[in-house]
């Protein structure tokens, strides 16, 4: 049977506007060649137009998928008392343990990639439990498959933002909380009345209204 190999990365979990997404890339040998020919870049680095031709090009040559939380999701979650690395451990684990891969290479969002590993193997179930375990820290430099999947969710993080963009207009700056544009967007609020695709939980740092 032909070894499968899945790629993970987040991106999304500090932003103030929009969903949190996971993306990843389902590979075998062969199309694990194929993406290392792409020459693929950290998309921290790209425009967005280079973004979407990566992925566009990415997506010919192996199956990627996304994982999306929305900021109503995440924020009832949040009140469960998950925290945002909960979240998506929970998440990572129920696509292993659906895709049953035998080799996993991860984007390590823990201080230390032994605590990572340590939750992710405590959840898998089955066959799973066999998965071969690749966390590090920027991980997207180190494996090119890590960072196809860091392209594909930029991708789609870009794609949810844009459609938020055609409903509201060009309102809320890039989403960061950083940006001068997205804090002025956020201000303009009371707390209960800041809008349905705002990451609440995110605010403290960001957010001068009360």
């Amino acid at each position: 049977m032909e070894k499968i190999s899945v790629g993970i990365d987040e991106v999304g979990v500090g932003e103030v506007v929009g969903p949190l997404v996971i993306g990843y890339v389902k590979a075998d040998s062969s199309q694990l060649k194929d993406i290392k020919s792409l020459d693929l870049r950290d998309p921290k680095k790209l425009n967005k137009t280079k973004i979407s031709k990566d992925y566009s090009k990415i997506s010919r040559y192996v199956e990627t998928g996304v994982i999306v939380i929305s900021p109503s999701e995440l924020e009832s979650l949040t009140k469960k008392g998950k925290t945002p690395q909960n979240i998506q451990d929970e998440a990572i684990i129920s696509l292993l343990n659906s895709v049953s891969p035998s080799f996993l290479y991860l984007d390590c969002y823990y201080p230390r990639a032994k605590m990572l590993k340590r939750k992710i193997r405590e959840g898998l179930n089955g066959q799973s439990k066999e998965i071969k375990l690749n966390v590090a820290h920027e991980a997207e430099k180190k494996w090119n498959i890590v960072c196809a999947a860091a392209i594909v969710a930029k991708y789609y993080q870009q794609r949810e933002l844009d459609r938020l963009r055609n409903i509201h207009g060009d309102v809320f700056g890039s989403g960061n909380g950083s940006d001068k544009e997205t804090r002025k967007f956020l201000n303009k609020f009371k707390e209960k009345e800041l809008p349905y695709f705002v990451r609440k939980g995110n605010l403290e740092k960001n957010y001068q209204n009360s």
